[in-house]
């Protein structure tokens, strides 16, 4: 019971009056609050890379995909990338067939 349905002393009729009131109010700020509340939500689903390997065509890396970390591998030459990398996240990718170094 509400604060002011335990003041309005005993009476059932002004009890269930001051119960349907603090009812509606309790509604209306709910209301509010999704009115003005900024916009939220929960992620749909998180996509997780079936591929060991992608490779960063702007910036010439070789991403390592490993335990859901990335490893930045940099190229420094042709076809041959730096064996040990940082770890970074990929802005656009390329998937590679996942083979071994």
């Amino acid at each position: 019971m509400t604060q002011r349905a335990l003041e309005v002393d005993g009476d059932p009729v002004k009890v269930i009056k001051c119960m349907i009131n603090a009812a509606k109010r309790k509604g209306m700020f709910k209301r509010l609050r999704a009115i003005l509340k900024s916009a939220w939500s929960s992620s749909d689903y998180i996509e997780v890379p079936v591929e060991k390997w992608l490779l960063d065509v702007e910036s010439n890396e070789l991403f390592e995909f490993d335990n859901r970390i990335y490893i930045a591998h940099a190229k420094f030459e042709e076809d041959l990338f730096e064996q040990y990398g940082q770890i970074k996240i990929p802005n656009t990718t390329k998937y590679c067939e996942s083979g071994g170094r």
